[in-house]
């Protein structure tokens, strides 16, 4: 064999295997972490916040009063409707708070970097960026 016929074969053995790791294994499962109602922590997350914490139950499900979520029932990241590009417990939109978040190092696509950086937005802009939520929220003022 020659040597330029044994590099062919050394390389798409390692394409082979790239693609394998990368494309043909699935991608592993989001972690759930989000609170539940048997987390003794859950009071923790939202001290100092409890009107952040009406807002992002408001825009993750809608409703003050219920625990925010940061994922769907099948383990997906909750996406806003009708604009996907809204995601999380704080339902950030990508396109204008995705590049900040990235900078200050925070991952929105997991319940602590969404509820870290909304925490941030909060307090540096108060309740505006939810404004469209407010009447859900307004009463908690």
């Amino acid at each position: 064999m020659t040597a330029t016929a044994r590099l062919m074969k050394k390389l798409c053995t390692f394409l082979f295997l790239v693609f394998f790791v990368f494309i043909a294994l699935p991608a592993p499962k989001a972690s759930i972490a989000q609170v539940d109602d048997e987390n003794p922590v859950q009071g923790q997350i939202w001290a100092n916040y409890p009107l952040l914490k009406h807002i992002t139950s408001c825009e993750s499900w809608g409703d003050p009063n219920k625990e925010p979520r940061e994922f769907t029932p099948d383990g997906k990241v909750l996406r806003g409707y009708p604009n996907p590009q809204d995601i999380g417990v704080g339902q950030i939109n990508l396109p204008t708070w995705g590049p900040t978040a990235e900078k200050l190092g925070f991952d929105l696509f997991t319940y602590e970097g969404n509820v870290g950086f909304s925490k941030w937005l909060y307090d540096h802009y108060g309740w505006k960026p939810w404004v469209y939520s407010k009447g859900c929220w307004g009463p908690y003022l």
